[in-house]
């Protein structure tokens, strides 16, 4: 661990003499090996040898040149000449060893403020010992140098991003604009907005590319094919859950209508080419807009962002068909999701049966971000708003929900009438009274669930005694 380091300095005077003295002193007593003539060139020594010696010894680590003008100049061969101080490096023994030996230390500046440096040093970076307001500073510079302990080290070299490598056509654009999101937001807040709508843009331009080429119109083919297809959409998938949860953190104001129509705009691409909404080239998008609206619900309820809440709920959506023809308005409903392909490929890929293979996938691709609770509170919660105006969602992850309750503060909280407040837009209801009705007609009905499950979806009264809602501050 030891260094060691030899001094190369010129006679100027006594004082600097003692200077260098000094330094050489301090830097022994911690822990630097110093060769410096007044300590090892003894009588009898060649002394113009001696110089360089120590410049070629392989065990000197470093070699420190104290710069003043005198060094300088006799450096250059102005004064003197090289050889009457054996321990100025001339212009020929540098160039002879490898620069990264030599170790610049400015001990004065000129008159005008620039580092005596020979000819030869000329533009290279040196050590400011010069004034004892900067010697602190770069004696623990010098320090670091010889130890090869930079204040700011390299970092350790990672691996390449995994998407670099991989047959996908996500430009990975959307990355980019999530990792200066905080930054651009935080230098011009108001310009939120323009930024939402330029990742929403940039993820369907790559969302567009992904045209599923079927072999054939066999189930179990097209199913490997969906199936392979959304494993390529995952980093797409993530770049949009990081970025709507950085827009909600940044507590700046936005248009939450972006989202809602993002959803329309996403809609329409199925249309594209004469395809079908239902039809199976659109198998991959239709699980993939399902996945991401459940992942958006879930990230407003996590966030408390109920005005994203109330706008993904109960927007009215109008898609365009590629004529530019409305379909009328429809709600959130129309985005749930089954394939048969993708059920029969699943199935017979693992040989076991399930009671949704979309809601396996789906809960088998839940992020670090989202937990399964409350990815399957969202798809509840999405049921329970549906049901109570006779739409026609069904929750397919409620089978893995916890078994034997658990506690979902959405509805646990409406007791409090400060947080009932905040969500009874988006059941569009007027008051506690008229809520509790709605809960009440909802846990009334029959009850559904998987046909072989022995459990069925969950109530609303699992989650909050319906009768104490609104009954606290």
């Amino acid at each position: 661990m030891n260094k060691k380091i030899f001094i190369s300095y010129s006679w100027t005077t006594p004082a600097h003499e003692q200077w260098v003295l000094e330094l050489a002193q301090r830097l022994v007593s911690d822990g630097i090996q110093v060769v410096l003539d007044k300590w090892d060139l003894k009588p009898g020594h060649d002394k113009y040898a001696f110089m360089e010696q120590m410049v070629h010894a392989e065990d000197v680590d470093k070699v420190l040149m104290i710069l003043d003008a005198k060094y300088a100049q006799k450096a250059n061969g102005r004064a003197g000449g090289v050889g009457t101080e054996t321990v100025i490096i001339s212009p020929e023994v540098y160039k002879s060893t490898m620069q990264t030996k030599f170790i610049p230390v400015v001990a004065e500046m000129d008159e005008e403020g620039n580092p005596p440096l020979p000819i030869y040093l000329s533009g290279k970076i040196f050590i400011d010992l010069s004034e004892q307001e900067r010697y602190e500073a770069g004696y623990e510079q010098l320090l670091r140098d010889v130890y090869q302990r930079p204040a700011t080290a390299r970092p350790k070299l990672g691996t390449p991003p995994a998407y670099l490598f991989e047959d996908s056509p996500i430009s990975g654009k959307t990355g980019i604009l999530l990792r200066g999101f905080e930054q651009k937001v935080d230098r011009h807040p108001t310009r939120i907005n323009s930024l939402v709508g330029d990742f929403l843009d940039e993820f369907l331009e790559n969302l567009k590319e992904f045209n599923m080429v079927l072999p054939s119109r066999a189930y179990t083919e097209v199913g490997k094919v969906v199936y392979d297809t959304l494993a390529q959409l995952l980093p797409l998938r993530d770049d949009y859950i990081g970025f709507l949860q950085k827009v909600i953190k940044s507590g700046e104001s936005y248009e939450r209508s972006a989202f809602s129509q993002f959803f329309e705009r996403m809609t329409e691409l199925m249309l594209l080419d004469d395809k079908s909404i239902s039809g199976v080239e659109n198998d991959h998008l239709n699980f993939f807009r399902h996945e991401m609206f459940i992942f958006s619900v879930a990230i407003a309820i996590k966030k408390e962002d109920y005005m994203l809440l109330d706008e993904l709920i109960n927007a009215n959506y109008f898609i365009r068909d590629r004529y530019e023809r409305n379909s009328g308005p429809v709600r959130f409903d129309t985005f749930r999701s089954h394939s048969d392909s993708l059920d029969r490929y699943y199935t017979e890929l693992n040989q076991q049966r399930y009671f949704s293979v979309t809601a396996h996938v789906m809960i088998q691709r839940i992020p670090t971000e989202i937990n399964k609770e409350e990815f399957g509170q969202a798809d509840l919660l999405c049921y329970y708003c549906s049901k109570s105006r006779n739409g026609r969602w069904f929750p397919i992850t409620y089978v893995y929900l916890s078994e034997y309750g658990g506690y979902f503060p959405f509805f646990s909280k409406m007791v409090s009438k400060r947080h009932l407040k905040k969500v009874l837009g988006i059941f569009e209801v007027a008051g506690a009274t008229e809520l509790i009705e709605k809960f009440n007609a909802i846990d009334k009905e029959d009850e559904r669930g998987y046909s072989g499950s022995f459990r069925s979806v969950q109530k609303v009264s699992e989650w909050v005694k319906i009768e104490d809602i609104g009954s606290l501050r």
